[in-house]
């Protein structure tokens, strides 16, 4: 079978298993749609269907940072990937703040929430090494456990007595890695992180968790809920795509994990570093954010 007529018998099975998504319909105009409250007090609409928990990627008062970037940089773009030339002022800026804001020692910033997941797992977990991984993780989480090569094992969702077992009856030559997220976009429900920093502290375990939908909404300042909940992990990965309301995603982490990742995550590695012009505007949101109420 030639190929295109392979991916169209393709699409014609995700048609018929009703798995199938209409790019039409992700374009639909919903300006009309006013968020909120109106300006003559009535009732507007709630957008329940974006990540902008918080309004603020529909904020129009970012004015002031566009205008003070562009007139230093003269153009958006990095222009290249951090380790050769694309890292500048604005990322470090960034990253200093992000890091200040978790209480972590460092903090690396990645083109996405995806590719912060993908390359953190797949440089840190390898042959030899042994990932225990929630059953209903991010397929993000999925893919960075797969490209690792370490041994994957999936305990079922939010079952720590399942993972404890796990952990004690899963021989393991290599390091071991618990991943989890701490709120559950999906589901609406939370692990224990408490217990769980115990389980990975018996078994000599790192524990890296994925806050990308409780940041912004959860604990002081929006910290988390690891923040909350007085639960150190080891790895936070974190998206600008949700609360922040711009784009982008970051780790914050140990300085000697910030170092591997630079050196090793490999969607880090091979892309062009993130807008400065964005990270501005991030660095002007985070601000915002951790001023509100």
């Amino acid at each position: 079978m030639r190929p295109a007529a392979r991916i169209a018998e393709r699409l014609r099975e995700l048609k018929a298993a009703s798995q199938w998504r209409d790019p039409a319909a992700a374009c639909a105009n919903f300006d009309g749609l006013t968020d909120g409250v109106r300006p003559d007090g009535s009732a507007g609409h709630v957008d329940a269907r974006s990540n902008d928990y918080l309004g603020l990627a529909r904020t129009r008062n970012r004015g002031d940072a566009v205008s003070r970037e562009t007139g230093l940089m003269g153009d958006s773009g990095a222009a290249a990937s951090r380790l050769i030339s694309g890292t500048k002022p604005q990322h470090l800026a960034l990253e200093a703040h992000l890091s200040e804001w978790l209480l972590t020692e460092s903090c690396l910033l990645f083109s996405s929430g995806y590719a912060a997941n993908v390359g953190v797992l797949s440089c840190l977990a390898t042959p030899g090494d042994t990932i225990f991984s929630d059953a209903l993780n991010h397929a993000s989480i999925v893919d960075g456990c797969r490209l690792g090569r370490a041994k994957v094992v999936v305990f079922p969702h939010r079952d720590l007595a399942a993972l404890a077992r796990a952990l004690g009856g899963t021989p393991s030559d290599g390091a071991r890695w618990v991943v989890t997220e701490t709120y559950f976009g999906m589901d609406g429900d939370s692990p224990d992180l408490r217990r769980l920093r115990e389980l990975c502290d018996e078994h000599e375990a790192a524990l890296i968790v994925d806050e990308a939908h409780a940041l912004g909404v959860f604990g002081a300042e929006g910290r988390g809920l690891c923040a909350e909940a007085g639960v150190a992990p080891d790895v936070l990965v974190g998206g600008m795509g949700k609360a922040l309301g711009v784009h982008g995603g970051f780790v914050a982490c140990s300085a000697l994990f910030r170092e591997w990742f630079w050196n090793r995550a490999r969607s880090f590695v091979f892309s062009t570093a993130p807008s400065p012009l964005l990270c501005a505007v991030a660095l002007e949101q985070l601000q915002r954010l951790r001023a509100a109420d």
